[in-house]
Protein backbone atom coordinates (compact mmCIF):
# COMPACT_ATOMS: atom_id res chain seq x y z
CA UNK A 1 0.00 0.00 0.00
CA UNK A 2 2.61 2.38 1.09
CA UNK A 3 4.21 2.04 -2.30
CA UNK A 4 1.32 3.18 -4.11
CA UNK A 5 0.88 6.38 -2.71
CA UNK A 6 1.73 8.82 -5.74
CA UNK A 7 4.07 11.03 -3.46
CA UNK A 8 5.87 8.27 -1.41
CA UNK A 9 9.49 8.85 -2.71
CA UNK A 10 9.23 13.10 -2.74
CA UNK A 11 8.28 13.72 0.82
CA UNK A 12 9.81 17.53 0.27
CA UNK A 13 7.12 17.63 -2.69
CA UNK A 14 3.92 16.42 -0.34
CA UNK A 15 5.19 19.00 2.39
CA UNK A 16 5.50 22.02 0.01
CA UNK A 17 1.83 21.10 -0.93
CA UNK A 18 0.60 21.08 2.48
CA UNK A 19 3.29 24.37 3.63
CA UNK A 20 1.04 27.20 5.46
CA UNK A 21 -2.16 25.45 4.95
CA UNK A 22 -4.30 28.34 6.95
CA UNK A 23 -3.16 31.16 5.23
CA UNK A 24 -3.48 29.70 1.11
CA UNK A 25 -6.33 26.81 2.19
CA UNK A 26 -7.12 26.62 -1.63
CA UNK A 27 -3.24 26.28 -3.06
CA UNK A 28 -3.54 22.21 -2.60
CA UNK A 29 -6.50 22.43 -4.89
CA UNK A 30 -4.83 25.10 -7.56
CA UNK A 31 -1.97 22.23 -7.69
CA UNK A 32 -4.71 19.70 -8.56
CA UNK A 33 -4.72 17.96 -4.44
CA UNK A 34 -7.68 17.88 -2.32
CA UNK A 35 -7.10 17.48 1.25
CA UNK A 36 -8.15 15.24 4.04
CA UNK A 37 -7.63 15.97 7.73
CA UNK A 38 -7.84 14.23 10.53
CA UNK A 39 -8.43 10.68 11.54
CA UNK A 40 -11.63 10.11 10.51
CA UNK A 41 -11.32 11.64 6.50
CA UNK A 42 -8.11 9.86 6.08
CA UNK A 43 -8.99 6.15 7.38
CA UNK A 44 -12.42 6.93 5.15
CA UNK A 45 -10.02 7.82 1.85
CA UNK A 46 -7.77 4.70 2.61
CA UNK A 47 -11.47 2.41 3.03
CA UNK A 48 -12.62 4.02 -0.68
CA UNK A 49 -9.59 2.91 -2.94
CA UNK A 50 -9.07 6.39 -4.44
CA UNK A 51 -5.41 7.10 -5.19
CA UNK A 52 -3.38 8.83 -2.09
CA UNK A 53 -0.91 11.53 -2.75
CA UNK A 54 0.55 10.78 0.62
CA UNK A 55 0.22 11.24 4.27
CA UNK A 56 1.98 12.79 6.82
CA UNK A 57 1.35 11.94 10.76
CA UNK A 58 2.03 14.05 13.29
CA UNK A 59 2.14 11.42 15.95
CA UNK A 60 0.82 7.87 16.57
CA UNK A 61 -1.94 7.01 14.45
CA UNK A 62 -4.79 4.81 13.82
CA UNK A 63 -4.69 4.87 9.91
CA UNK A 64 -1.70 2.59 10.49
CA UNK A 65 2.03 3.40 10.29
CA UNK A 66 2.49 1.62 7.43
CA UNK A 67 0.50 3.94 5.79
CA UNK A 68 2.62 7.17 6.65
CA UNK A 69 4.58 8.88 4.25
CA UNK A 70 6.11 11.52 6.17
CA UNK A 71 6.38 10.95 10.04
CA UNK A 72 6.65 14.17 12.41
CA UNK A 73 5.99 15.20 16.00
CA UNK A 74 2.87 17.34 16.24
CA UNK A 75 4.74 20.53 16.96
CA UNK A 76 6.36 19.77 13.56
CA UNK A 77 3.09 18.97 11.24
CA UNK A 78 1.99 22.52 13.27
CA UNK A 79 4.41 24.39 12.17
CA UNK A 80 3.96 22.77 8.26
CA UNK A 81 0.34 23.91 8.04
CA UNK A 82 0.40 26.33 10.03
CA UNK A 83 -2.18 25.30 12.82
CA UNK A 84 -2.63 22.40 15.20
CA UNK A 85 -4.49 19.18 14.04
CA UNK A 86 -6.71 17.92 16.80
CA UNK A 87 -6.35 14.37 15.14
CA UNK A 88 -2.37 14.81 13.47
CA UNK A 89 -2.75 13.18 10.80
CA UNK A 90 -3.65 14.77 7.25
CA UNK A 91 -3.22 13.40 3.76
CA UNK A 92 -3.31 14.61 0.04
CA UNK A 93 -4.86 13.08 -2.67
CA UNK A 94 -5.59 13.84 -6.33
CA UNK A 95 -8.81 15.95 -7.11
CA UNK A 96 -9.96 14.23 -9.82
CA UNK A 97 -13.15 14.32 -11.82
CA UNK A 98 -14.67 11.61 -14.22
CA UNK A 99 -15.64 12.25 -17.73
CA UNK A 100 -19.33 13.58 -17.95
CA UNK A 101 -20.45 10.95 -20.04
CA UNK A 102 -19.28 8.73 -16.95
CA UNK A 103 -21.06 9.93 -14.46
CA UNK A 104 -23.85 7.29 -13.03
CA UNK A 105 -27.31 7.55 -11.53
CA UNK A 106 -28.90 8.01 -9.07
CA UNK A 107 -27.38 11.52 -9.47
CA UNK A 108 -27.38 14.73 -7.56
CA UNK A 109 -26.80 17.64 -9.83
CA UNK A 110 -25.78 21.14 -8.76
CA UNK A 111 -26.73 24.10 -10.31
CA UNK A 112 -24.40 27.34 -9.07
CA UNK A 113 -24.20 25.88 -5.56
CA UNK A 114 -21.43 28.08 -4.54
CA UNK A 115 -21.31 27.57 -1.36
CA UNK A 116 -18.44 25.17 -0.24
CA UNK A 117 -19.96 24.05 3.10
CA UNK A 118 -23.62 23.21 1.15
CA UNK A 119 -21.46 21.64 -1.37
CA UNK A 120 -19.66 18.98 1.29
CA UNK A 121 -23.16 18.67 3.03
CA UNK A 122 -24.61 17.96 -0.13
CA UNK A 123 -21.60 15.39 -1.45
CA UNK A 124 -21.50 13.93 2.16
CA UNK A 125 -25.41 13.04 2.23
CA UNK A 126 -25.22 11.92 -1.61
CA UNK A 127 -22.76 9.36 -0.26
CA UNK A 128 -25.01 8.19 2.50
CA UNK A 129 -27.64 7.80 0.56
CA UNK A 130 -25.90 5.55 -2.26
CA UNK A 131 -25.89 8.28 -4.71
CA UNK A 132 -23.57 7.05 -7.76
CA UNK A 133 -22.30 10.47 -8.62
CA UNK A 134 -22.35 14.55 -8.49
CA UNK A 135 -22.43 16.60 -11.16
CA UNK A 136 -22.11 20.47 -10.53
CA UNK A 137 -22.29 23.22 -13.47
CA UNK A 138 -18.74 25.58 -14.09
CA UNK A 139 -20.01 28.02 -11.13
CA UNK A 140 -20.41 25.66 -8.31
CA UNK A 141 -17.96 24.67 -5.68
CA UNK A 142 -15.50 22.22 -6.08
CA UNK A 143 -16.49 19.08 -3.95
CA UNK A 144 -12.46 19.26 -3.69
CA UNK A 145 -12.44 22.57 -1.39
CA UNK A 146 -10.94 22.40 1.81
CA UNK A 147 -14.12 23.54 3.23
CA UNK A 148 -16.18 21.13 1.09
CA UNK A 149 -14.10 18.21 1.93
CA UNK A 150 -13.93 19.40 5.65
CA UNK A 151 -17.86 18.89 5.75
CA UNK A 152 -18.38 15.81 3.41
CA UNK A 153 -15.28 14.19 5.88
CA UNK A 154 -13.75 13.10 2.48
CA UNK A 155 -16.89 12.01 1.65
CA UNK A 156 -15.81 13.51 -2.45
CA UNK A 157 -13.13 10.64 -2.21
CA UNK A 158 -16.34 7.81 -2.44
CA UNK A 159 -18.32 9.02 -5.36
CA UNK A 160 -17.79 9.97 -8.59
CA UNK A 161 -17.56 13.99 -9.45
CA UNK A 162 -18.38 15.51 -12.85
CA UNK A 163 -18.52 18.83 -14.62
CA UNK A 164 -21.11 19.83 -16.92
CA UNK A 165 -20.21 23.20 -18.63
CA UNK A 166 -23.96 23.80 -19.60
CA UNK A 167 -25.54 22.05 -16.90
CA UNK A 168 -28.93 22.68 -18.74
CA UNK A 169 -27.71 21.07 -22.02
CA UNK A 170 -26.39 17.78 -20.30
CA UNK A 171 -30.16 17.48 -18.80
CA UNK A 172 -31.76 17.57 -21.62
CA UNK A 173 -29.31 15.07 -23.16
CA UNK A 174 -30.23 12.68 -20.42
CA UNK A 175 -34.24 13.07 -20.30
CA UNK A 176 -33.66 11.98 -24.21
CA UNK A 177 -31.93 9.23 -23.03
CA UNK A 178 -34.87 8.16 -21.24
CA UNK A 179 -33.76 9.27 -17.77
CA UNK A 180 -36.12 11.21 -15.37
CA UNK A 181 -34.83 14.53 -14.01
CA UNK A 182 -36.49 15.83 -10.95
CA UNK A 183 -35.24 19.63 -9.97
CA UNK A 184 -36.20 21.01 -6.29
CA UNK A 185 -38.12 24.25 -6.12
CA UNK A 186 -40.35 25.78 -5.02
CA UNK A 187 -42.76 27.31 -6.99
CA UNK A 188 -47.06 27.60 -8.54
CA UNK A 189 -46.18 24.09 -10.51
CA UNK A 190 -44.28 22.12 -7.52
CA UNK A 191 -45.59 19.03 -6.63
CA UNK A 192 -44.41 17.00 -3.37
CA UNK A 193 -41.54 14.88 -3.50
CA UNK A 194 -43.25 12.42 -2.38
CA UNK A 195 -45.59 11.95 -5.11
CA UNK A 196 -42.80 11.75 -7.48
CA UNK A 197 -42.57 8.09 -9.26
CA UNK A 198 -38.46 8.34 -10.01
CA UNK A 199 -35.98 10.43 -10.03
CA UNK A 200 -32.67 9.33 -11.71
CA UNK A 201 -30.95 12.53 -11.07
CA UNK A 202 -32.03 15.80 -8.73
CA UNK A 203 -31.51 19.11 -9.13
CA UNK A 204 -30.86 21.28 -6.57
CA UNK A 205 -29.93 25.33 -6.98
CA UNK A 206 -28.22 28.53 -5.74
CA UNK A 207 -28.84 29.10 -2.35
CA UNK A 208 -30.87 32.39 -3.45
CA UNK A 209 -31.42 32.48 -6.27
CA UNK A 210 -32.69 28.86 -7.23
CA UNK A 211 -32.51 27.25 -10.37
CA UNK A 212 -31.42 28.57 -13.61
CA UNK A 213 -34.62 29.11 -16.17
CA UNK A 214 -32.32 26.85 -18.49
CA UNK A 215 -32.72 24.22 -15.80
CA UNK A 216 -35.42 24.49 -14.74
CA UNK A 217 -36.85 24.06 -18.09
CA UNK A 218 -34.72 21.16 -18.67
CA UNK A 219 -36.88 18.84 -15.46
CA UNK A 220 -38.45 16.62 -16.34
CA UNK A 221 -40.71 17.62 -13.02
CA UNK A 222 -40.23 19.87 -10.38
CA UNK A 223 -40.81 18.91 -6.61
CA UNK A 224 -40.94 20.49 -3.28
CA UNK A 225 -40.17 19.39 -0.13
CA UNK A 226 -43.61 20.44 1.86
CA UNK A 227 -42.66 22.92 5.34
CA UNK A 228 -45.46 22.96 7.90
CA UNK A 229 -45.62 26.64 7.79
CA UNK A 230 -46.05 28.76 5.21
CA UNK A 231 -42.97 31.13 4.20
CA UNK A 232 -40.20 28.56 5.41
CA UNK A 233 -37.84 27.01 3.55
CA UNK A 234 -34.94 24.81 4.06
CA UNK A 235 -31.30 25.41 3.36
CA UNK A 236 -30.29 23.52 -0.09
CA UNK A 237 -28.48 20.75 1.45
CA UNK A 238 -30.96 19.99 3.98
CA UNK A 239 -33.33 20.05 1.10
CA UNK A 240 -31.00 18.02 -0.89
CA UNK A 241 -30.92 15.25 1.65
CA UNK A 242 -35.04 15.00 1.71
CA UNK A 243 -34.97 14.59 -1.89
CA UNK A 244 -32.13 12.27 -1.96
CA UNK A 245 -33.67 9.74 0.30
CA UNK A 246 -37.31 10.30 -0.66
CA UNK A 247 -36.14 9.02 -4.58
CA UNK A 248 -33.06 7.43 -4.39
CA UNK A 249 -35.23 4.83 -2.56
CA UNK A 250 -37.67 4.15 -5.27
CA UNK A 251 -34.88 4.83 -7.70
CA UNK A 252 -33.83 1.11 -6.64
Amino acid sequence: MKSSHLLHNSPHVLLDVLRDLRKHPERPLQMGWAVAEGHTAVRYLLSTGHPIGGIVSGGETPVGQEFVDVQLTATELADVLGFELRSPVIAIAPATDVELLAAGVPAIALDAVNDATNVGAIVRSAVGMGMASVVRCSRSASPYLRRAVRTSMGGCFGIATAVADDLATWLRACRAEGRTVVGLELGANSIDVRTCRRADIIVVGNEGQGLTPAVLAACSEIAVVPMAQHGVSLNVSNAAAIGMWELSARYR
